[in-house]
């Protein structure tokens, strides 16, 4: 290299570390770690990419290395740069020593990269491949079923997305909440099917469930709600939102929906007077 080439890369390297680029080198993992959170808050992908890449050097712990591949594969998500995002959450099942968790993950997350470009049957693969791990943690799992049926959900073939959901029903690891989730899927697609009493049916049962929070139980009223209202029977609307409101220890939130649940029948049974 010339001297001049020289000098004209010495002087790309100091600009660098003038504006601060990622690349300026982090002390040690955390650091990285920390500095990719922050460009991630930010909204700076490109810099938090590079981070990560430099964390994946800087630490030696197989564990940590996959959650910093699926970081960067979330970068491209986020981008919506779906086949690069599927070739990076890839890289985390080629990690030896990555956590069950991390590899069934990174399955489900390449399963919603086909999905969002409408590739249905490669999505179905990967969430097949999750429920084939003997080793995957059942919360991984309950999600691949989840995932599943929204892909028959979007195909509108309403019986294999309730089949799916139902399978979590029958899960004996899932928990209450797991269960009463999967039985207002399936009462939504009943609902979508414009199949009233089988979807109330469905939300019915969450309420036979034992230990279900208090969230998903005014999540059940609030489906009930919405069916009666698609019904136009304001009466039984409303009167779900109160059993929604009862609910003991209902959080703030959940009343926040209920509320607004309670704004939408009144707009609807009572619309504003048209402009003259």
């Amino acid at each position: 290299m010339s001297v001049r080439g020289l000098l004209l890369v010495l002087a790309g390297l100091i600009a660098l570390s003038i504006t601060g680029s990622a690349w300026a080198g982090y002390a040690d993992y955390k650091a990285a770690i920390a500095a990719a959170a922050g460009a991630v808050k930010n909204k700076d992908y490109v810099t938090a990419r590079d981070a990560y890449t430099q964390a994946l050097a800087l630490t030696a712990k197989d564990a940590e290395k996959a959650a910093i591949q699926a970081g960067i594969a979330r970068m491209y998500e986020y981008e919506k740069n779906y086949a690069q995002a599927r070739t990076e959450y890839a890289k985390v099942g080629e990690i030896a020593g990555a956590p069950a968790a991390s590899k069934a993950n990174a399955l489900n997350s390449i399963g919603r990269m086909f999905a969002a470009e409408r590739n249905y049957s490669e999505a179905r693969d990967m969430y097949d491949s999750v429920l084939e791990m003997t080793d995957a943690p059942t919360v991984y799992q309950v999600y691949a079923y989840i995932y599943m049926g929204a892909t028959y959900m979007a195909e509108r073939n309403y019986v294999k997305a309730r089949a799916q959901y139902g399978e979590i029903v029958d899960m004996e690891k899932a928990t209450p909440d797991h269960k009463a989730n999967a039985l207002i899927l399936v009462g939504n697609a009943y609902l979508t099917e414009k199949r009233y009493p089988q979807a109330r049916s469905e939300y019915d049962d969450v309420f036979e469930l034992d230990k279900v929070s208090p969230a998903y139980q005014v999540n059940a009223h609030l489906a009930i709600s919405r069916s009666y209202l698609a019904q136009k029977n304001y009466a039984e609307a409303r009167a779900a939102c109160d059993n929604a409101l009862a609910v003991e220890g209902i959080p703030a939130a959940s009343k926040t929906a209920v509320e607004k649940m309670l704004e939408a029948i009144n707009k609807t049974e009572n619309p504003p007077a048209p402009v003259q």
